[in-house]
């Protein structure tokens, strides 16, 4: 069963997730631990199959900075485009 984004949220924010995410030149740097990584690729997939809203933003400097190194320069928005299709 698939959880919902906030429920991803719910059950790492106490496993020491740490996301580092910066850019050099044209390429993206997404850079974690397992649970880290684990993290990240539960609440991708739980976006992907919400029906209840098209998008989630985390970031290191406002909502959702617990899952963030101190060195991460950037957040993420993960948008869900399938009601645009």
């Amino acid at each position: 069963m698939i959880m919902s984004p906030d429920k991803v949220c719910e059950n790492y924010s106490e496993k020491n997730v740490l996301l580092n995410i910066w850019k050099d030149k044209d390429i993206i740097f997404i850079e974690g631990d397992t649970t880290s990584l684990e993290f990240l690729s539960k609440l991708i997939l739980a976006q992907a199959k919400t029906d209840t809203n098209d998008s989630i933003s985390i970031s290191p400097k406002g909502a959702g900075k617990m899952f963030f190194s101190k060195k991460s320069q950037f957040g993420l928005y993960i948008h869900n485009t399938k009601a645009e299709k």
